[in-house]
C-alpha cells in the first residue's frame, strides 16, 4: 500500500505527528498537508509539538529547498505559527537532518526544532519537554 502522508494530533498530549510516505511530492502534496496542520494550530489552545517523519519519503535538494520555503516562508508559514512548540523531525537522511537544523537560522525565522533517529526518541522528547 502506497500513501501519500498521515496526520493526526494524539488524544490527550499537545502533539501532531505526520508522516510522509514514499509516494510524497513536496511540489503536489506539501500545501494541502500544510493547510491541514494550520487549521489544527489555529483551532489550538495550546502549543503543539509537531512530530514529522519523513523516514518514508523520497526527498532530494529541491524538494528540501521547496518544503522549508512553504514552511516558512509563505502566506501562511505553519513551522513559524504562534501555536508551534517545537519542530521534531525524525530522518536518517544526512541532507534532511542537515536542512531541518537549518530551519533555526534568521532567514528561515529561526525555527525551534529538533531532530530525532526514531519516532519513539521523538515522541519521548515531547513527552519529556512537557513534563520539565
Amino acid at each position: 500500500m502506497t500513501y501519500t502522508y498521515h496526520l493526526e494530533k494524539l488524544s490527550d498530549e499537545p502533539i501532531m505527528v505526520g508522516q510522509v510516505g514514499p509516494e510524497f511530492s513536496v511540489s503536489a502534496h506539501s500545501d494541502e498537508l500544510n493547510q491541514r496542520i494550520l487549521q489544527w494550530l489555529e483551532s489550538a489552545t495550546e502549543n503543539f509539538f509537531f512530530i514529522l517523519d519523513v523516514t518514508e519519503a523520497a526527498l532530494g535538494f529541491d524538494d528540501i529547498v521547496l518544503g522549508a520555503s512553504k514552511g516558512t516562508r509563505s502566506a501562511t508559514p505553519v513551522l513559524r505559527h504562534a501555536n508551534m512548540r517545537q519542530l521534531v523531525v525524525v530522518s536518517h537522511s544526512a541532507l534532511v537532518r542537515l536542512a531541518a537544523k537549518g530551519l533555526s537560522a534568521p532567514i528561515f525565522g529561526k525555527v525551534n526544532v529538533k531532530v530525532c533517529d526514531t519516532r519513539d526518541e521523538a515522541l519521548a522528547h515531547c513527552r519529556a519537554e512537557l513534563t520539565a
